[in-house]
């Protein structure tokens, strides 16, 4: 089995994700953990103990994790109640591992428990049922109630003085439900009032980069299923500029011979494209916010920030993040899995700051591209214990990285990469700012959100 010391420093060196909490300091010193750390150590925790772990743990961990994924889902088909019983089965076959010898399934004060009497246990055998009596798990969760407690409790605390604090509770509690009745009152009489009873804001935003302003619908761009803000992060900057902030030489080359490509521009032969002047200066965008593809039919559109950002005052590393792109963008094939779709990692996001005036003036989008570095396209058959696809940096054969240009609007989703560790973590000399920059291979983790695991696996 791996060890403390060895899971912490694999927790080290994870890359960071925004809006997700690192642990540059590992897990084991943690003395209290919430709902929303469990979460993210959950996220982490399979592709965290690959390379150390026997076969047989690696099944039961994601048996386990494709259980919990499962029951999360917003609706739930017949066939997604007859794979959470196969997940189930292959848990409880395998489950044994932790209380073989080297094992060490522990409890409280590091007693060894040689069973799983659990209760939480049995229920999974009865979840299926459940679902088809009383609908999907979600109606169901227990952060609904913990959420009304913030909202009620905690609110009605604070505005009473501490003495007979129960009495005081129960009366602002009876006055919120008076203020609410006559609210619904006023509603029914008369049209154009918006019924309410406490607007809060959501804890589950906290981890939101303050920077963060492209969801203002006022001071943002779309393009196709991104969003950018409407003030680029550097404005009218040369392309040498750019060359020097990114270190990508081969920027200019590329990029000209890109533009020559897809605008029919003719060369002499022999001769390299040459860069239109237009686009020796550009406009460069360090963030991009990317509506995902819908999984189910409920309408619910999720977003994700990626980020292609060089080192700054505030962040002294800089955060390029991989994502998913298409790279036949005009078929018309349904999309299933990751089928069709490419790796890269977003290198710098920008647009031609001449095009992008004359659009403005002629009311049409400008292109807005992308410069990547290349991953192999991931094997189709993904590992057989873990059910991870992996993903391989591409290189030259002097061991540079091979990059391209892309559109923008092909990038579908981010890609969750996680290192390969093999044995030891320590073989790795990465840490967790500059890991996804330094390592060539990868774990494409599918843990990495809901949204991930209903669209990668």
């Amino acid at each position: 089995m791996v060890g403390k010391d060895e899971i912490d420093r694999r927790f080290h060196r994870l890359p960071k994700t925004h809006g997700y909490r690192a642990f540059p300091g590992g897990i084991s010193k943690i003395s209290q953990w919430s709902i929303k750390d469990a979460k993210n150590i959950e996220r982490y925790a399979l592709a965290v103990i690959a390379g150390a772990s026997p076969a047989r743990v690696l099944r039961c961990v994601r048996a386990e994790l494709d259980f919990i994924y499962t029951t999360h889902f917003d609706t739930l088909s017949e066939t997604d109640l007859q794979h959470l019983g196969e997940y189930n089965s292959i848990y409880h076959e395998n489950k044994n591992v932790f209380i073989s010898p080297g094992g060490g399934r522990t409890g409280k004060g590091g007693k060894i428990i040689g069973h799983f009497k659990i209760p939480k246990l049995h229920a999974r055998h009865h979840y299926a049922q459940n679902a088809r009596d009383i609908g999907a798990f979600r109606n169901s969760s227990a952060e609904i109630t913990e959420r009304y407690h913030s909202e009620i409790v905690k609110k009605a605390y604070e505005a009473c003085n501490r003495k007979d604090v129960a009495v005081q509770l129960v009366r602002w509690l009876n006055r919120q439900e008076k203020t609410y009745q006559f609210d619904a009152y006023l509603c029914w009489t008369e049209d154009g009032w918006d019924l309410h009873l406490v607007e809060s804001d959501s804890e589950d935003d906290e981890d939101e980069d303050e920077e963060d302003h492209t969801d203002n619908a006022e001071s943002s761009l779309a393009v196709s299923s991104h969003r950018l803000t409407k003030t680029p992060s550097l404005r009218r900057v040369s392309i040498e500029r750019v060359v020097e902030i990114f270190h990508i030489p081969e920027f200019p080359k590329l990029l000209a011979s890109y533009l020559a490509h897809t605008d029919g521009a003719a060369t002499p032969s022999g001769a390299p494209p040459i860069l239109p002047s237009a686009w020796r200066a550009l406009d460069v965008w360090y963030r991009t916010r990317v509506v995902l593809p819908n999984v189910d039919d409920t309408g619910k559109q999720a977003h994700e920030n990626i980020l292609a950002r060089p080192h700054t005052a505030k962040d002294k590393i800089g955060r390029f993040h991989a994502v998913f792109f298409d790279a036949d963008p005009n078929s018309n094939d349904t999309q299933e899995g990751i089928e069709g779709l490419r790796v890269a990692q977003v290198k710098v996001i920008f647009a031609s700051t001449s095009e992008r005036q004359t659009s403005a003036q002629r009311g049409t989008a400008a292109r807005i591209l992308a410069y990547v570095q290349l991953f192999s396209i991931p094997r189709q058959k993904a590992h057989e214990d873990m059910q991870f696809f992996p993903a391989q940096r591409s290189l030259t054969d002097e061991g540079q990285p091979i990059c391209t240009i892309i559109p923008l609007d092909s990038i579908v989703q981010p890609c969750p990469l996680t290192p390969q560790f093999g044995k030891r973590a320590n073989d790795l000399q990465v840490t967790i700012d500059d890991c996804l920059d330094k390592c060539n291979l990868f774990w494409i983790n599918s843990f990495h959100s809901n949204h991930t695991y209903e669209t990668v696996y």
